[in-house]
């Protein structure tokens, strides 16, 4: 298997896992489960942009505006399709 394609997995599944978790976490302070999704999407999106950026494309430039912009709109428009379904 691909080394890239591996640490994508990887990525993936540690952003799932703390969306996961937050959403309980926040869900078990008596908050609606669907209210507790919106952060716990937030807070994923971040660690799986920051994750993917360093280790699965060893990205070690500066950060700029309009790629977490492109990420964060792919992220939304993908999290919204996952709630309409």
């Amino acid at each position: 298997m691909n080394r890239d394609f591996l640490r994508f997995v990887l990525v993936g599944g540690t952003g799932f896992t703390v969306d996961v978790g937050l959403t309980i976490a926040i869900a078990h302070l008596r908050t609606s489960y669907i209210y507790a999704r919106i952060p716990a999407v937030g807070v994923a999106m971040l660690v799986t942009w920051f994750l993917n950026r360093r280790f699965t494309f060893g990205v070690e430039s500066k950060k700029s505006l309009p790629e977490v912009i492109r990420y964060a709109t792919v992220s939304l428009l993908s999290a919204l399709l996952n709630f309409l379904l």
